[in-house]
């Protein structure tokens, strides 16, 4: 899997971190296909981490990142899930309440129709498994590679 950078202010997650300070630089380098700021932290993927067989979960506009690569490797999906079951997973993993609300107003804009529609495939993740998820990707994924 692709992982990640991240600078959070304050919220536990093992992931690649570096400080907000060095994400900035690292802004400023061109170091990175896609970043966002949510909540004051920030995530990004960077270019050195682009390899075949990787993985990289992102929102619209690093999906609009990648996809300007043209690189025909790339394969993107957009797994769906209504806004309660989304609201009961953040409830779920301890976000604030009015953390939760700001991020399902976010959603609702930075997840329309449109923005997501230019991904290869559309996955329903809400009345699946996770195992039949990640089944249906691997699956998807071969088929458009010719594999």
């Amino acid at each position: 899997y692709l992982v990640s950078f991240i600078a959070l202010v304050s919220r536990t997650i093992v992931i690649l971190f570096v400080d907000v300070e060095t994400f900035k630089q690292m802004i400023k380098e061109n170091k990175f296909v896609e970043y966002t700021v949510y909540n004051n932290n920030y995530y990004g993927s960077t270019k050195d981490q682009i390899a075949y067989d990787k993985c990289v979960v992102v929102d619209p506009i690093g999906l609009k990142s990648f996809m300007d690569l043209n690189d025909k490797s790339i394969v993107s999906f957009c797994l769906k899930c209504g806004e309660e079951t989304r609201r009961k997973r953040m409830i779920f993993r301890g976000d604030k309440e009015s953390d939760i609300e700001k991020r399902l107003i976010n959603d609702r804009q930075a997840f329309d129709h449109e923005k997501v529609s230019m991904a290869n495939y559309s996955i329903d993740s809400e009345h699946q498994s996770l195992d039949s998820i990640v089944k249906e990707v691997i699956d998807l994924y071969k088929k458009h590679l010719g594999k």
